[in-house]
This record gives C-alpha cells, structure tokens and sequence, in this order.
C-alpha cells in the first residue's frame, strides 16, 4: 500500500510537469502570433499608406475629368439653346417653309404606310 501514494505522487509530478510545459508552450505559441501579427499589421498598414497615395492621385485624376466632362456639358448645352432660339427666332420670322417641310414628311409618312398595307405588309 505504501507504493499507491508514491505512484499517486508521480502521477501527480507528470501532471504538473505537463501541465507547466503546456503553458510554457502556451506563452511560445501567443509570443510567435504576437510576432506574425507585427508582421502582418505593419504590412497592412504599408499597404493603407500605399492604397491611400494612389486613391489620392486617381481622385485628382478623376476630378479633373469630371470637371472637363461637365464643362463640355455646359457648352453644348450653351450650344442648343443657342440653336434653339435661332431655329424658334426664323419659324416666327417665317413659318410658311417650316410648316410645308412638316406637311410634306406627313404626306410622305402616310404615302409610305399605305402603300405598304395594300402590298399587304402590316405593322
């Protein structure tokens, strides 16, 4: 019976001494991470500075289109409604060409259509 408690007390000693090495490799194993995430974090902070530089200069880029975009807008927006009004100025001038020009493409319209339908194509 002596030997039970001497057997007992090297289990016990095992365990600890497992137990222990566990946490030892425990403190390795978040000391190697704690290192890789180092690594990995000044990496990816690297790369956000690098990411930021060429967002910056795309959005210069893309800001100088944009605004070149909208003034070539603008002007051909100037443009028509500078045609429009020469256009509404010479139908109030003289409407008689304009209104025969609309009564000739009607005319031509319907001839087109009818046609068409005595040829037996309907749409």
């Amino acid at each position: 019976m002596a030997r039970r408690p001497l057997r007992d007390n090297r289990i016990h000693e095992a365990l600890e001494l497992l137990d222990q090495a566990a946490k030892n490799k425990e403190e390795e194993l978040f000391d190697a991470l704690d290192d890789k995430y180092k690594n990995v974090r000044n990496i990816l902070e690297e790369a956000s500075k690098k990411g930021h530089k060429v967002f910056q200069r795309n959005r210069k880029t893309l800001e100088n289109k944009f605004h070149k975009l909208e003034s070539q807008l603008n002007n051909g927006r100037e443009k028509a409604v500078k045609t429009a009004e020469e256009v509404d100025h010479q139908v109030h001038d003289n409407p008689w060409p304009y209104l025969g020009g609309a009564a000739l493409g009607a005319f031509l319209i319907g001839y087109a259509l009818r046609r068409d339908r005595k040829n037996g194509h309907s749409r």
